[in-house]
């Protein structure tokens, strides 16, 4: 038997979007909630991603396994 798509993927919306979330969409959500300095945090969330193999090798982390999460990655 296999699940449905939606349950092997992220249930995450953004302005009603699921897919292709942009900064902007982001920039729109903090605006709407009077987060501060949203900026800054989608800069450190963007930076802490791409950092993500480094930390998964020290981990000894299976090379394999680092590509295919990142492969779910989307970066704006």
């Amino acid at each position: 038997m296999v699940a449905p798509a939606y349950v092997n993927g992220h249930s995450l919306t953004i302005n009603g979007k699921n897919k292709e979330i942009t900064r902007a969409d982001l920039e729109r959500v903090a605006l709407q909630n009077d987060i501060h300095d949203y900026n800054s945090t989608i800069d450190k969330v963007t930076h802490a991603i791409a950092q993500f193999e480094s930390h998964a090798i020290a981990l000894d982390i299976d090379r394999r396994l680092i590509k295919k999460i990142e492969s779910t990655f989307r970066f704006l």
